[in-house]
Parts: structure tokens; sequence; C-alpha cells
């Protein structure tokens, strides 16, 4: 059984869930943001949350451009742990380009093991794959 193609089987399907379910469950957590405080994160496993950061990185980028960057944020910047922080627009631009690179990374790795679970064969190349493997 393990060494039968895949071709047309559900086992295919079965694991592009898992890596999907890996994704959402590296995402879950939040981005660490330790210059803020220990453990603390921001919120980035919703659709809205990523729009709420990168609204925040755009209007960042304005007022850096306007002078200000060294302004607080008027909104502040509010952490999964529903503390908000003071902080400038520099620094939380800082914090997003974090952000922006960690994310960029995890959404690669999750395309590279949707693309490794497409790409395989047979039952056994597909029980090979290590879904923890790759995650920033």
């Amino acid at each position: 059984m393990a060494a039968e193609l895949l071709s047309g089987s559900p086992f295919r399907d079965r694991y592009i869930a898992k890596v999907n379910a890996r994704y959402a469950a590296f995402l879950a957590p939040g981005f660490p943001v330790p210059e803020l405080g220990e453990g603390e994160t921001l919120q980035i496993s919703r659709e809205v949350d990523r729009t709420n950061w990168l609204g925040m990185h755009s209007m960042c980028l304005e007022a850096i451009s306007a002078g200000f960057g060294e302004a607080p944020v008027p909104l502040g910047f509010r952490c999964t742990s529903n503390r908000s922080f003071v902080v400038t627009f520099n620094e939380a631009l800082s914090i997003l380009q974090g952000l922006r690179t960690w994310a960029a990374l995890a959404q690669a790795n999750w395309w590279r093991l949707k693309d490794a679970v497409r790409a395989a064969e047979t039952l056994d190349e597909l029980n090979a794959l290590n879904l923890d493997e790759g995650w920033p």
C-alpha cells in the first residue's frame, strides 16, 4: 500500500489539509515582538489582522516621508495581549518590516510543503514529509 501511486488518491488532499492546519497553527500565536515586552505578539491569524497591519505599514511610510518618523503612532500599537504600546512611526515600521519578512518566510514554507505534497508520487514519499520543518 505504501508504495502505491497516489494518482487519484484522497491521501494527497488529506496531507494538503494537514499542511494548511500546520500553517494556521504557526500563525495562531502571532508574530513575536520582544522589543515591546517578553511574550508580546502581534495578532495575525485572521485576515482582518493582516489587513490592519498592512494599513499601519502604509501609515508609517506616509508619516515618515512627511517628516514625522519620531512622532508617536496616534492609535498606539496593540498586541495580542490587548496591551497598547506607544511607539514612534519609525519604531512601528521597523517592527512591521520584521513581521513582513517573518510572514513571507512562513508563506514560502507553506507553499513549499504544499508543492512537496503535490509532487509526492507514493504514500511513502508523502509520509516522509516533515510538516514541522522550515518555519521561521
